[in-house]
């Protein structure tokens, strides 16, 4: 495990790296709190900080402070070398987890710091496995973009936004043609193959600031900012034509045909219906213009765009 020594006492410093080089330890070392702060501010920082006397008065407690006031400062295991009641006092107010009265007492040393190791370790792991409930509560598992509620929270967040800007927001919503067939014919491992090479088409085909979730099934949601008009169709088309170019191939396995020996090569479309909210549209009227146009795309034949326009004025409740 990486940690990192703050000492203004190069003696001191030098001896608490020696040793903790000796246990095994990687060790970064800084003599002030400036220095310190800028270890913490890289990528992937210590996660178990050793920290003496500094120069500036109050410094060690200033710093205590700021790593508790990081995002992820929670993760850090601050382990005080303090030599008196009050810095010890004033260091674990501030937000140490423990400290050793004297850094020569090594059987001591050696015992904080594995505690100090394990417990850093436990809340890293604690923090991953939350980052992971986090994306899974937010991500349709199968294609990795958002899944329903989140592209809905989304849509109400852009249209926030477009109400205080005065701007527009263009949604989309494409259904996969023939997924059903295509899970009939050839599994629904090879309709779930056909999902996610959509998905990934249909995000390659919008901006970085564009949203894309899977709303149900064979059915995605974009939410796309700043696009009305003329655009808004030209988008549309972008879409139609990321899908339709190029075939999808579906591996060999599951219920493809006996006499087909290697992948099938499937022709796939969408159909799209597009509407172009406001701010003082809701996201459930946008959602019900939207379906009715995909709706509609889909009983005129496959491979469509339909457009549904909604009243630009206040929404009633």
């Amino acid at each position: 495990m990486m940690v990192l020594i703050v000492e203004a006492d190069a003696t001191i410093r030098r001896s608490v790296e020696t040793t903790l080089v000796v246990w095994g330890y990687k060790v970064l070392t800084t003599s002030d709190r400036a220095q310190a702060w800028e270890v913490l501010e890289r990528e992937g920082p210590p996660l178990l900080v050793v920290l003496g006397t500094l120069n500036e008065a109050g410094a060690a407690v200033r710093l205590c402070q700021d790593i508790r006031k990081r995002k992820d400062g929670g993760d850090v295991y601050i382990l005080l070398l303090a030599g008196s009641k009050q810095e010890i006092t004033e260091g674990t107010e501030a937000g140490a987890d423990d400290f050793v009265s004297d850094p020569s007492d090594l059987h001591e040393l050696r015992i904080r710091l594995h505690g100090g190791r394990r417990m850093a370790e436990l809340r890293d792991e604690l923090s991953r496995a939350r980052e992971t409930i986090r994306y899974q509560l937010h991500h349709d598992p199968l294609t990795g973009v958002w899944n329903r509620v989140a592209i809905i929270e989304i849509l109400q967040r852009e249209l926030a936004r477009a109400e205080r800007e005065g701007a527009q927001v263009a949604v989309y919503m494409a259904g996969l043609d023939g997924l059903k067939t295509i899970n009939d014919v050839y599994g629904h491992a090879a309709g779930d193959h056909v999902v996610r090479v959509a998905a990934r088409r249909m995000r390659s085909s919008l901006r970085p600031y564009d949203e894309l979730g899977r709303y149900a099934g064979g059915i995605f949601l974009m939410v796309v900012p700043g696009c009305y008009g003329r655009s808004a169709l030209k988008q549309a088309e972008r879409l139609q034509a990321c899908i339709s170019a190029y075939p999808i191939e579906i591996p060999p396995a599951g219920k493809l045909p006996q006499e087909r020996e290697g992948p099938a090569a499937m022709a796939v479309t969408i159909s799209l219906g597009v509407t172009i909210g406001t701010g003082h549209n809701a996201a459930e009227a946008l959602l019900g213009a939207v379906e009715d146009a995909v709706d509609r795309a889909r009983s005129a034949g496959v491979n469509r765009i339909e457009e549904s326009r909604i009243p630009q004025g206040p929404s009633e409740l």
